[in-house]
């Protein structure tokens, strides 16, 4: 993770570590959509409606461009809403049922199957799709505009969103990890990276209650943004976790325990399978079906 001394753009908190993902994850092909959104929120009475924001209407003013406008919490409330949903056991929920300032999440809610935020390890591995350069499509700011949706991109210099899944996708089939909406992060974010790159730490939650004054990381960059260092794997962004910004939204991403596949000689290989990505049906944006991917997550 971070980025080396002489990536153009880089800031000073990217310092490049490396970091074990021990478990298989999952993680949306394209950002939350308002369409999406609006169907929690109708299912959710109390909760801030985005849809009746003047700024949400102009930014994202068709139901296929991604929910902004939504705060850490609210985030965190819509993925249980979709284990739930999804018919996932409250047992698996990785956020308790009362999501408010000073709760905490279980211990071992990244071992958990339910739905929840990535955390910026995941994200940024499933940005990269492989790849050690500053973007997954290259480093160069000329091509940025085929894949990332930002203020200076040929597209028109406004801070409207676009649909989801509209640009070239990275090499894992995820549309929009750079450009359209900020996306929040599961964890609290760090000033400095811990480690470096002569030792491995393990991507983990940091545990303790959540508080509105310790913020949260973003990641991807938005249509907002006017300049191309914005949209980079490394780049980070944090945010008070009850903050609403007209350019903020997130993506969701899960744990799977999968079975360990199965040797020649009869016993079980030792190392995991791979993970998938999640995509929403069409005909349902509430649902999703798990195609496989290419992520590993060692």
């Amino acid at each position: 993770m971070g980025s080396p001394d002489d990536e153009p753009g880089r800031y000073e908190d990217e310092n490049r570590h490396h970091v074990r993902i021990d478990r298989t994850f999952a993680i949306a092909t394209r950002e939350v959509t308002l369409e999406q959104y609006v169907r929690f929120l109708n299912a959710s009475p109390g909760v801030y409606r985005i849809d009746e924001n003047v700024n949400v209407r102009r930014v994202s003013s068709t139901p296929d461009r991604p929910a902004v406008k939504v705060d850490w919490y609210d985030a965190a409330r819509y993925c249980n809403w979709l284990s739930q949903q999804e018919g996932i056991p409250e047992s698996q929920s990785c956020y308790p049922p009362g999501i408010a300032e000073g709760m905490s999440v279980p211990a071992d809610c990244l071992e958990r199957t339910g739905y929840r935020l990535p955390t910026e390890a995941e994200w940024e591995y499933a940005c990269r799709a492989g790849s050690t350069l500053s973007r997954p499509g290259g480093i160069w700011d000329s091509i940025l505009p085929e894949y990332g949706r930002y203020m200076s991109n040929p597209m028109g210099s406004n801070s409207r969103h676009l649909a989801v899944g509209q640009l070239r996708p990275n090499e894992l089939g995820l549309f929009d990890m750079l450009g359209n909406a900020w996306e929040w992060t599961h964890e609290p974010s760090i000033e400095t990276y811990a480690g470096g790159l002569e030792q491995t730490t393990t991507d983990k939650d940091p545990g303790g209650p959540i508080s509105n004054w310790i913020a949260r990381g973003m990641r991807g960059g938005a249509s907002d943004c006017c300049e191309p260092r914005y949209l980079r794997s490394a780049m980070r962004n944090r945010r008070l976790p009850h903050s609403r910004y007209g350019s903020d939204g997130f993506r969701v991403a899960r744990t799977l325990h999968l079975p360990a596949p199965t040797d020649p000689s009869g016993g079980s290989k030792s190392s995991p399978p791979p993970a998938r990505t999640v995509t929403p049906r069409p005909s349902d944006p509430t649902s999703t079906q798990v195609r496989q991917g290419e992520i590993d997550s060692k």
